[in-house]
């Protein structure tokens, strides 16, 4: 091999090494500022499960369900991320409102996040048999806590809003 083609080659390693170790700093300081977000609101991360679901946001999505009942617990709005990438980190944790609701102690989690920030969250009690119900805020309330309207109220806003005209 000539050694121009040896130094073409070390100087593609390089930057391989160099692409590669940025990313993977880039994935560990979100989970470092998810972290840091739990802990602030003081929570126990029991465990970390990385994310469970990525999508980009588009108005139909928000009248199927799940996806209505999370956005609905959001405090910002759903139209400033369409057609932007939602990641959701899952977490179990404890020291959380809804830790007795389950018959672990604990409460499972997610946290939507939208260009490396932290947007929102859900919250479900973790339990051993699959328990039925609406899904909660990050901080554990409901969707009626949320919005300040009953069910029905919010639903048929909801859709009237985000139903495909």
């Amino acid at each position: 091999m000539k050694k121009s083609s040896i130094i073409v080659l070390i100087a593609l390693i390089v930057i391989m090494l160099t692409a590669t170790l940025s990313g993977c700093s880039k994935s560990a300081s979100i989970v470092e500022k998810q972290t840091e977000y739990l802990n602030d609101k003081g929570y126990n991360i029991v465990e970390t499960k990385g994310i469970s679901d990525n999508y980009i946001l588009e108005k139909d999505i928000l009248t199927e369900q799940p996806n209505n009942l999370i956005w609905g617990v959001q405090t910002s709005e759903p139209q400033n991320y369409f057609g932007k990438t939602i990641d959701t980190y899952s977490y179990i944790v404890n020291n959380h409102k809804l830790d007795d609701s389950g018959d672990k102690g604990e409460t499972q989690l997610w946290l939507l996040i939208c260009e490396e920030k932290i947007i929102g969250g859900y919250s479900f009690p973790n339990n051993s048999e699959p328990l039925y119900g609406g899904i909660y805020s990050l901080e554990g309330m409901t969707l009626e806590e949320v919005v300040g309207m009953n069910f029905q109220t919010w639903s048929e806003n909801w859709m009237d809003k985000y139903k495909a005209d």
